[in-house]
């Protein structure tokens, strides 16, 4: 297990795209965050106690999905280039090379979430203290803010990579990745009704989101089931399948 997981991580950190994508979101966080959501805001909006903490979580609920990419490119560049053959052949048990993308992005994606978090809210201060007003004192539910901020972060990132363990190509992963919420989501809107809150994307929003019929809470654990039974079905099939 553990020359998997230093493989997996000497992958991750020698890959230029995850720098590329967690710089390039550290942009769009910078110009949304510090111009968009503070600079050109309403200033009415920040006698609101609440003006910052929900900033940083609309936020990191957007560029949570550049997590997903990156977790997408790292695997599936193993398809794409034909390495995956040296990874399932570098040990006899193919559950260890699976747990252990599965560990090393879940590593990644919270040092990557709590990055877009604390520069979220610097960019949103720094915002506020460029235009002539003034934040009134602020309530930071720091515990709250944590847990939604990294479920978040997190769940993209596993998403990201079980679209690569079902698929096993790269381009199908990236166009199933945005074409569901862009989509297949908004269009089932026609069928479902308010119980649209229940598909995938819908119930990860509705964990930083309190404009829903869902209780964060609730909203996790049904995006929690949706991630078992793909992963249930990605495993087996990660053991079946041929590298091709």
């Amino acid at each position: 297990m553990a020359p998997a997981l230093r493989s997996e991580f000497r992958k991750l950190l020698t890959v230029r795209s995850t720098y590329f994508v967690t710089a390039f979101a550290l942009v769009i966080t910078l110009f949304v965050a510090g111009f968009g959501m503070s600079y050109k805001q309403n200033p009415a909006l920040f006698q609101h106690s609440s003006f910052l903490a929900e900033n940083i979580k609309s936020m990191v609920m957007l560029v949570a999905l550049f997590s997903g990419i990156v977790a997408i490119i790292q695997f599936s560049h193993e398809y794409r280039y034909g390495t995956i053959m040296h990874t399932l052949t570098s040990t006899s048990r193919r559950n260890y090379i699976l747990l252990a993308k599965i560990i090393t992005l879940s590593a990644f994606a919270v040092v990557f979430t709590i990055i877009m978090t604390v520069f979220a809210g610097i960019a949103t201060y720094i915002g506020v203290q460029a235009t002539a007003h003034e934040m009134v004192p602020q309530a930071i539910p720091y515990g709250e803010l944590l847990w939604k901020c990294l479920f978040s972060g997190w769940g993209y990132a596993m998403l990201g990579l079980l679209f690569v363990g079902l698929v096993h190509n790269q381009v199908a992963a990236l166009v199933t990745y945005f074409m569901i919420p862009l989509m297949v989501e908004p269009m089932s809107t026609i069928v479902l009704k308010d119980n649209v809150v229940y598909m995938p994307y819908m119930a990860m929003n509705a964990v930083t989101s309190t404009n829903t019929i869902l209780s964060p809470g609730k909203a996790a654990l049904v995006f929690l089931t949706y991630l078992a039974v793909g992963w249930v079905v990605a495993w087996v099939l990660f053991q079946k399948r041929d590298a091709n």
